[in-house]
């Protein structure tokens, strides 16, 4: 693993920088529900979501909603940013996970899309 850690390292700043140039220019999937939608759909390339939170609800892709949830409340919600994450994995994409406060814009979830 020792050898591998700088090259991890390394593609994971990338990813990160590419993430905050798309902040920089406004081109970026700002907002979980945005987040979630676009990817449940495959649009994600790849996504940074806070590691140290949790922001419950549902996605409902037939009616393109995310429906929010305080504390988890009903049985149906779910962590949206585990959501995001799984589903950006789940369609090829990459995803980061940092400490709230490390993400660009000050946001709990970010991505930038597919095409």
């Amino acid at each position: 693993m020792e050898l591998l850690q700088p090259e991890l390292e390394q593609a994971t700043t990338a990813k990160l920088n590419h993430i905050e140039e798309a902040v920089g220019h406004g081109e970026e999937i700002a907002g979980i529900a945005e987040c979630a939608i676009a990817a449940a759909m495959g649009r994600v390339e790849s996504a940074v979501v806070a590691e140290d939170e949790a922001v419950y609800g549902k996605c409902d892709i037939d009616r393109m909603r995310v429906d929010f949830d305080e504390q988890g409340q009903t049985l149906c919600a779910q962590d949206l940013l585990d959501f995001i994450a799984s589903e950006t994995y789940r369609h090829g994409g990459s995803v980061i996970a940092l400490p709230q406060d490390q993400i660009p814009a000050g946001r709990r979830a970010v991505a930038v899309a597919r095409f």
